[in-house]
């Protein structure tokens, strides 16, 4: 008898559209308590996309990196390592955080999104077309954008300080301003 290994099962499920009952009437009898039980641990929103570079106990430390964690149909909990389609119900809901928390905790630029890629497209053209239908406007948007001046624009990521860093010290743009008088010339 085979012993079935968490990655076996979920490469037989990945791309399976079959639901599991039947899937386990096309799986060996002997084998079928071992997979079921196994099955029983995935869900939907467990299973990794294929070619995705797991984050989980891991820091992200560039913006090819942030690139790189966005780019799938879903994203992955950077807490306990599932996937989902939108994370911060998850992370509501489970992990009791919010999802500036989230991105201060694990050093991710405010814009992130915290969706897969899938969910975004949907979303982007569900808004699409409220705008086009004149159900959403853009009217108070002229007090929102003198609001946000305003506002606290949140922390930057270290990596992304480091590398603001790099270029100031590159460019030396205190030399080039006008502006600037340097007392030891």
């Amino acid at each position: 008898m085979k012993n079935w290994s968490n990655e076996d099962v979920e490469i037989l499920t990945l791309n399976c559209h079959l639901p599991i009952a039947d899937l386990m009437k096309l799986l060996p009898r002997r084998s079928y308590n071992a997979i079921y039980s196994k099955i029983r641990t995935l869900d939907d929103n467990n299973v990794k996309p294929l070619l995705a570079k797991s984050f989980f106990n891991k820091k992200i430390t560039s913006l090819t990196d942030v690139d790189e964690y966005i780019k799938y149909d879903l994203i992955q909990c950077l807490e306990c390592g599932k996937w989902y389609p939108f994370l911060p119900v998850h992370l509501n809901r489970i992990h009791q955080i919010d999802s500036i928390d989230y991105r201060i905790k694990h050093d991710l630029p405010a814009q992130t999104p915290l969706a897969g890629v899938k969910y975004r497209e949907i979303h982007r053209a569900k808004m699409n077309k409220l705008i086009e239908d004149g159900i959403v406007t853009h009217e108070h948007l002229e007090g929102a954008i003198e609001k946000a001046r305003k506002t606290d624009r949140g922390q930057r990521a270290t990596y992304e300080l480091e590398r603001q860093r790099e270029i100031i010290k590159k460019n030396q743009i205190w030399l080039k301003s006008p502006r600037t008088k340097i007392g030891h010339k």
